[in-house]
């Protein structure tokens, strides 16, 4: 399985998290997030860890990785 990280432009993890809910206990262990959902809930880009920018669509981000070590990667 290829591993995006998501990384909010202007938002925290922890603001996301506070504002769409548990995303852990919503979709289990993984972070699942549609960039169009995203973008149209949140006005935000949504880049990967690659660097490159998620085109509006509903292409899946999904990352294996807890948000606690996904919020440590980022600092």
């Amino acid at each position: 399985m290829v591993t995006y990280e998501i990384v909010m432009v202007s938002m925290s993890l922890q603001a996301l998290r506070n504002r769409y809910g548990n995303l852990q206990n919503r979709y289990g262990e993984q972070v699942v997030a549609s960039s169009k959902e995203i973008v149209t809930r949140y006005g935000e880009q949504v880049v990967a860890s690659s660097k490159e920018i998620v085109t509006m669509t509903y292409r899946i981000i999904v990352t294996g990785k807890s948000l606690r070590a996904l919020k440590k990667s980022l600092r």
